[in-house]
């Protein structure tokens, strides 16, 4: 089975013993921060702070500081854009998808002590730690390559019979040939050339006068890709406060994963009298689900030690996956003759365990009475620590993560400043530096993950006698993220068309706070 499957912008090929690779696992180990709107819009740079929901996940610590029980719920409309270049062509896509950001409670239990521990804190989060919305289309004409050119040039060599079923052979179950190309080959997309049982031909080529083969005639070539879904971590925290000035915390955390993959291929023939055998359009599209947990315990402290200075630290064990990820692909065809084929893979699935590495934190807020406040975090994560758990099996990507991927820092920062008491301006900012490359087995470089970032706002307001609030956050990309890459492998020094892509992720958080 070949695949092209965005991960974050990156399109890799999984052979048919599916398998994922180092781009899989940095997309479940990668952390950003939803949280409420008011710890979005200040950037999530809430290790030194507390008193919201949206911070537990940040630091286990930030419940300390509260003197009451408290409520919120935050839904949330992520929007993923896409623009393409393919084939001097420029098309565009966008998907709007509505989430749980952060739904919270916490409650106070008073000691009755004048120092020393003060109080013990209880909370509950749900809160999102990444989303993977993606949405890219591409359209375009190409009278040079195709993907059928290049699913027949894959298969020479291989002898045509063991791309048929029989009753005591699957070729699904062959390891070494590509699902598209069993597909290809019943849908009568491919097909041994005139004498051979172990050369190809794809329907849209044609033999020229000498002999060679080459694509037909123009073909109208159709890419989209989408994906959807993410992360939410379940958080257990516990937190005390000694004497007002020093909060420690804890976490037991689960993390739910369940995202879905659809990529989408089509051609057709623009003028189907070009093509020899009768070819006028196929179309090919896989699916995939990938869900599961892990689990991870999260540590964090905050003190004040002069009046309006805070300073907070974090440390987060590995979190260790569960995953399985479901499967299968379709391709259909038809001919100008009327013949139609429609052909689906069988669905298969795959358990397979992902560890990914500890990080900590460390940040400093301060606040001006009841004017306002500015926070900075720093984060920490080497992704080169990362690992899937069948060492035998995956010695490869985890060799290639160790290799290609490193140390990468998270830098947050914000900022609140109340205009009247009752109504909040807030302000954030995030970067994350790159974790580093895609290496092949031999250590070259085949894709270099940039840097991000993020620039959020918000308004808060304080409703009624001031227990109640209101607060919203919008949250974007400072730049498009810019990627290009292949809509299939190139074959017989025929360049297959690339797409330029440049997309972007914003967010839209509300939330609704209750103290009582």
């Amino acid at each position: 089975m070949k695949r092209i499957f965005t991960i974050l912008g990156t399109l890799l090929a999984v052979n048919a013993a599916f398998a994922q690779g180092p781009a899989d696992a940095l997309m479940v180990a990668q952390t950003r921060y939803e949280g409420t709107a008011r710890t979005m819009a200040m950037g999530n740079a809430f290790t030194a702070l507390g008193g919201d929901l949206g911070a537990i996940a940040v630091n286990p610590a930030s419940t300390g500081v509260y003197r009451c029980s408290e409520f919120a719920f935050s839904p949330a409309f992520i929007t993923s854009k896409g623009q393409t270049d393919f084939n001097y062509s420029t098309a565009s896509d966008k998907d709007t998808r509505f989430a749980i950001s952060n739904v919270g409670f916490v409650t106070t239990a008073e000691t009755g002590r004048t120092s020393g521990i003060l109080s013990y804190n209880f909370g509950f989060a749900l809160n999102r730690i990444n989303s993977f919305n993606n949405t890219i289309y591409a359209n375009g004409v190409n009278s040079k390559a195709s993907v059928l050119g290049s699913i027949a040039s894959g298969l020479n060599g291989l002898d045509c019979s063991l791309l048929e079923k029989t009753d005591n052979y699957e070729p699904y179950n062959n390891n070494s040939i590509p699902w598209d190309a069993i597909l290809a080959y019943d849908c009568w997309l491919v097909s041994p050339e005139e004498n051979s049982s172990n050369t190809y031909i794809g329907s849209t080529e044609n033999y020229a006068k000498d002999g060679t083969i080459g694509v037909a005639g123009k073909l109208n070539q159709e890419f989209f890709s989408q994906t959807y879904g993410g992360s939410n971590e379940i958080a257990f925290n516990f937190s005390a406060n000694a004497n007002d000035n020093f909060y420690f915390g804890a976490n037991l955390n689960l993390i739910a994963v369940d995202y879905t993959v659809y990529d989408y291929y089509s051609e057709f023939a623009l003028v189907p009298g070009d093509f020899d055998d009768s070819f006028m359009k196929m179309e090919k599209s896989y699916s995939q689900n990938t869900s599961g947990a892990g689990f991870n315990a999260k540590f964090g402290a905050i003190y004040t030690p002069i009046a309006g200075l805070r300073l907070g630290a974090t440390f987060t064990t590995p979190t260790w996956y569960s995953l399985t990820d479901s499967w299968n692909r379709r391709m259909t065809s038809e001919f100008t003759n009327g013949n139609y084929y429609n052909q689906s893979s069988p669905y298969r699935s795959y358990d397979y365990e992902i560890t990914t590495p500890m990080r900590w934190s460390l940040g400093a807020a301060y606040t001006f009475g009841g004017l306002g406040l500015v926070s900075v975090d720093y984060e920490g994560v080497n992704y080169g620590a990362m690992y899937y758990g069948n060492q035998t099996e995956f010695a490869d990507a985890n060799r290639q993560m160790r290799d290609g991927f490193g140390y990468a820092s998270v830098i947050r920062a914000g900022a609140e400043f109340w205009l009247n008491g009752r109504v909040a301006l807030r302000g954030g900012y995030n970067h994350y530096s790159t974790p580093g490359s895609l290496v092949d087995n031999a250590d070259r470089i085949t894709y270099d993950y940039p840097s991000l970032d993020f620039v959020s706002g918000g308004l808060g307001f304080k409703l009624g006698d001031g227990r109640t609030s209101f607060d919203v956050a919008y949250q974007t990309m400072v730049n498009p993220e810019h990627q290009m890459f292949q809509a299939f492998e190139s074959y017989d020094n025929v360049s297959a068309p690339v797409i330029d892509l440049r997309k972007n992720i914003s967010k839209l958080v509300f939330t609704l706070a209750v103290k009582f």
